[in-house]
C-alpha cells in the first residue's frame, strides 16, 4: 500500500504513514511551526507549507529563495490567513544553536574583512590599560583602600570615583563599538570597511555616545548599590536584572546613534519605533548569544590557567610570567571577539528591523542574521 501524500510504500502491520506522521510532529527550520512540508534544496532545512517557496523544480526557504518569490510566498500565505510566527520561536536550545551558527557567520566576516575586528581589540587594549592608570592613580592617592570598604559605607568619594571612572571606561567602549557598527553596516551593503571614515562617524556622534557612556555609569553606580544593599537576595536580583536589561539596550542604541546620526534622547524614541514589532526574537536571540559567549568565554579562561599551569610545570618559575602574558593576550583576543559577535548581532537586528518596518515580511534579512535563522 502506498502513501497517497508522500508515496511512501507502508508495510502490511503500518496503519499509518510513519514520514508523514514524522513530518507533521517536526518543526520547522525557518518559523518553528510543527509541520513540515519539504527540505529547503539550498541550505537543507526543514520548511513547512507557509515557509515553502516553488522555484522550478525546487523547494525553498524563504531565506534561500528570489526575493521576488519569497514576497509571493508571503502575500499568498497572508491571504490565506496562515500567520508565520516571526523567525526566533525555536525554544532555548534552538535559539542557542542559531547563535552558534551566527557566530560562525559572524567569524567568516572578520576573515574577509579583518579591519572588523581591530576596533574589539583598541577597545580591550585602551579599557585594560585605563583600568591599571586608574589603579595606579587611586593608589597613589590613597583612595584605593576605600573603595569597597564597607565598614565606612558608601561615601561622595566613592560614588564620585566609580562615576568618573564608569564613564570613562564606557566612553572607552562606547567608542569602539561604534566604529564597529559603522564597518560592519558598510560590509554588509557590499563596500570596503575603513578604519578611518569609521573613527570619523564615531567622532561625529561622540555626544551622544558620551551622554550614553554618562547614563551607564549611573546605571552601573545604581544597581552596583542596590546588590550592596540587598546582598545575594532580593536587591542582588533586582540590580542584575536591571544591569542585564539596560545592557541589551545599549546595543540597541548604538546603531541607531551610529547608523542614523540620532541624538542621544531621539535614539530612545526611534529604538522603541523600530523594534516594537520584534521584541520576542531580540529577547530570545540575546539569550542564545549571551549563553554562547558565555560557554567561549569559560573555555578560553579554563584554556588560559591549562596553558599556565603547563608551561609553568614545564619551564618553571622563569616560563610564568611570558605564560601570564600569553595568557592575557588570548583572553583580550576572546574577549574582542565575543564583543564582536554581540556588537554584528544587534547591528544585523537594526537593520533587519528597519526593513520590517519598511517591507514587513518582505524585508530582506542580513546575511549572518538570515543563516542562524535558517539553522
Amino acid at each position: 500500500m502506498q502513501c497517497d501524500q508522500c508515496g511512501y510504500v507502508m508495510q502490511p502491520f503500518e496503519t499509518a504513514c510513519p514520514r508523514c506522521v514524522q513530518r507533521a510532529a517536526k518543526p520547522c527550520g525557518s518559523c518553528g511551526k510543527p509541520g513540515v512540508a519539504g527540505t529547503c534544496a539550498e541550505c537543507g532545512h526543514s520548511i513547512c507549507a507557509d515557509c515553502e517557496v516553488k522555484d522550478g523544480n525546487k523547494q525553498l526557504c524563504l531565506v534561500c529563495a528570489p526575493a521576488n518569490l519569497a514576497a509571493a510566498r508571503s502575500a499568498e500565505a497572508r491571504e490565506l490567513g496562515a500567520e508565520r510566527p516571526l523567525p526566533g520561536h525555536a525554544g532555548l536550545w534552538g535559539q542557542v544553536r542559531r547563535a552558534w551558527v551566527f557566530m560562525r557567520e559572524a567569524l567568516t566576516m572578520a576573515f574577509r574583512d579583518k579591519d572588523l575586528l581591530l576596533p574589539p581589540i583598541f577597545s580591550v587594549i585602551a579599557s585594560v590599560v585605563f583600568l591599571v592608570a586608574a589603579v595606579l592613580i587611586l593608589n597613589a592617592l590613597g583612595l584605593w583602600d576605600q573603595l569597597g570598604n564597607e565598614e565606612e559605607g558608601t561615601n561622595a568619594t566613592e560614588i564620585a570615583i566609580a562615576l568618573i571612572t564608569g564613564f570613562i571606561f564606557y566612553s572607552i567602549s562606547y567608542f569602539f563599538t561604534g566604529m564597529t557598527v559603522h564597518l560592519i553596516n558598510v560590509h554588509l551593503r557590499g563596500r570596503d570597511a575603513q578604519l578611518g571614515t569609521a573613527f570619523a562617524d564615531a567622532l561625529k556622534n561622540l555626544p551622544a555616545l558620551l551622554l550614553l557612556a554618562g547614563a551607564s555609569a549611573i546605571v552601573s553606580v545604581l544597581t552596583s548599590r542596590k546588590r550592596r544593599e540587598g546582598g545575594m537576595s532580593a536587591g542582588d536580583m533586582v540590580g542584575g536584572a536591571i544591569q542585564r536589561l539596560w545592557t541589551v539596550v545599549v546595543y540597541l542604541l548604538l546603531p541607531i546613534i551610529m547608523l542614523e546620526d540620532a541624538p542621544f534622547f531621539k535614539a530612545f524614541g526611534r529604538a522603541k519605533e523600530i523594534h516594537s514589532s520584534n521584541l520576542v526574537p531580540i529577547a530570545i536571540g540575546e539569550i542564545g548569544v549571551l549563553l554562547v559567549n558565555r560557554i567561549i568565554g569559560f573555555v578560553a579562561i579554563l584554556l588560559a590557567i591549562a596553558g599556565v599551569v603547563g608551561l609553568s610545570v614545564v619551564g618553571g618559575t622563569i616560563a610564568l610570567i611570558p605564560a601570564l602574558i600569553v595568557a592575557g593576550i588570548w583572553i583580550a583576543l576572546v574577549m574582542a571577539y565575543t564583543n564582536f559577535v554581540r556588537t554584528a548581532y544587534y547591528t544585523c537586528l537594526y537593520l533587519w528591523a528597519v526593513e520590517r518596518a519598511a517591507a514587513a515580511d518582505d524585508a530582506a534579512v542580513p546575511k549572518p542574521l538570515a543563516a542562524a535563522m535558517a539553522a
